[in-house]
């Protein structure tokens, strides 16, 4: 059984880098990518579709997945510049809300190239509208 490696990735509005604990600057009235999740085999290639559940809703606004092509940056080591699929989790403020606002989601993907088994991860987020 081959098994894969699992990599998480946050693609944050602003490029800044935050640290689980700090708050992250969103805009207001714009949709955010917040994270990708995604699981990659050892030839960088999607294993899986992961399963996105919010655990903890926005007061302030709301939270989507979409499933889609994404290009790896520095933070998948070897397979920069490759192509995977990911569920991108993306937040969207309320219509004129600015102020504070969090929320929390998990993903549940396959564990193993054959489908067997599975992961669960998730990501807290504590963020600024701006």
């Amino acid at each position: 059984m081959f098994k894969g490696k699992f990599f998480l990735a946050a693609l944050l509005a602003m490029t800044a880098t935050a640290a689980k604990a700090e708050t992250i600057s969103v805009p207001a009235g714009e949709s955010s990518a917040m994270i990708d999740f995604t699981n990659l085999d050892d030839n960088c290639q999607s294993i899986g579709k992961p399963k996105g559940k919010v655990t903890s809703e926005p007061k302030h606004g709301k939270v989507s997945f979409q499933w889609m092509s994404i290009t790896l940056d520095e933070d998948y080591g070897t397979c920069k510049g490759k192509h995977a699929k990911a569920l991108r989790v993306i937040y969207t403020p309320d219509r004129g809300y600015k102020g504070s606002d969090s929320f929390k989601v998990g993903a549940t993907m396959p564990a193993y190239d054959d489908g067997s088994g599975s992961r669960y991860v998730s990501e807290s987020f504590d963020l600024s509208v701006e």
